[in-house]
């Protein structure tokens, strides 16, 4: 399994650039402001918000954090992996392989 760290920031990011072999087995979140508030992060299938929405809207408390999975089965992103900052200051780390 692979791990790509997303810093922490408010700015929506590419964070996997699409490959045919490209799979999403989850993710971590946590909010990160230096003042506690909350925050919004959607996680999309494609290179932008344009693409199919992988999750419900993960939205956080004050200091929030998770970790969703798609264990035992990920999802296959041969399109990549989007991540749209809606609110809030977040760091994000992406759990991915390739087939």
């Amino acid at each position: 399994m692979l791990i790509k760290t997303i810093a922490s920031g408010t700015g929506d990011i590419l964070a996997l650039d699409p490959d045919p072999m490209l799979i999403l087995w989850g993710f971590s979140h946590a909010e990160t402001a230096s003042s506690a508030a909350t925050a919004e992060i959607n996680i999309y299938h494609g290179k932008s918000s344009d693409g199919q929405m992988l999750t419900a809207p993960i939205n956080f408390a004050a200091d929030g954090y998770g970790y969703p999975s798609f264990f035992p089965q990920p999802i296959s992103c041969p399109n990549g992996v989007y991540v749209e900052r809606v609110s809030g200051e977040t760091t994000v780390i992406i759990y991915y392989d390739y087939q």
